[in-house]
């Protein structure tokens, strides 16, 4: 089992994960080589080219501050900080809020002209301005497994991953018994050798998914979409309703 990260002590990789400005896939590789060359997982992001050092400079070092301030400045001066945005960006993008017929908000068209994703927007106007509640999904839980299991964890017994973004990770010999993974996103995943017994795998999205000699006897798979799964060797004795759409290569 893992232990719940507080949000005031967030670790920077599950920032920008949630500000979506890395992929849970890139955090999993920055954690695995964190353990092996004992760097700063900011610096491991740089070094592969996914964020620029003044972004991760900005949430390691000025985000924790910036949210607390009471008198905010626009929206658009915190992606300028966040080096998310630069000042050719930032013009052209007011020159063309000026021609347009009916006014469209700066962020809206940050996003339509790609600079942006929309994600991040949200995630900045919720904790800056409180004009979104997040509903989005949890980050802690999948950053927890992915850092444990990079320091050789494996046992994440009865742990909640309900709609969980983790597509694309490996996570080869894990134990995942009794544990809620139902609308899970594990698309292109590796779970071989796992035991995912009594597993609620209901609407879990697994195409392409890897779970060769993997254990999930006694799994609800109600809906499940093992499209293009490599399921050799699996064990599915006592499964609990059929998966949907089952071509196993």
């Amino acid at each position: 089992m893992t232990t719940t990260i507080s949000s005031k002590h967030k670790p920077l990789g599950q920032t920008l994960i949630e500000a979506g400005l890395i992929s849970i896939n890139q955090i999993e590789i920055a954690l695995r080589e964190q353990e092996e060359r004992k760097l700063r997982i900011g610096e491991i992001l740089v070094a592969h080219g996914w964020i620029e050092q003044a972004t991760v400079d900005f949430f390691a070092d000025q985000w924790k501050a910036t949210v607390s301030e009471v008198n905010k400045q626009p929206l658009v001066y915190y992606f300028h900080q966040a080096a998310l945005l630069d000042m050719e960006q930032i013009k052209a993008i007011l020159k063309l809020q000026k021609l347009k017929h009916r006014k469209i908000r700066f962020h809206r068209l940050a996003v339509e002209q790609g600079y942006l994703q929309q994600k991040t927007v949200d995630f900045f106007l919720a904790h800056l301005f409180q004009i979104y509640d997040l509903k989005t999904i949890s980050i802690s839980k999948p950053y927890e497994v992915l850092k444990n299991y990079s320091q050789g964890i494996r046992k994440f017994i009865k742990i909640d991953l309900q709609k969980a973004p983790m597509m694309g990770v490996s996570l080869r010999g894990v134990f995942l018994d009794s544990s809620n993974l139902s609308s899970i996103d594990l698309r292109r995943a590796n779970l071989s050798h796992s035991s995912l017994t009594r597993v609620n795998l209901k609407l879990a999205n697994m195409v392409q998914i890897t779970l060769t000699e993997a254990n999930l006897s006694n799994s609800l798979l109600t809906k499940a979409n093992l499209n293009q799964a490599h399921l050799e060797q699996a064990n599915f004795q006592g499964k609990r309703m059929k998966w949907e759409r089952r071509k196993m290569r």
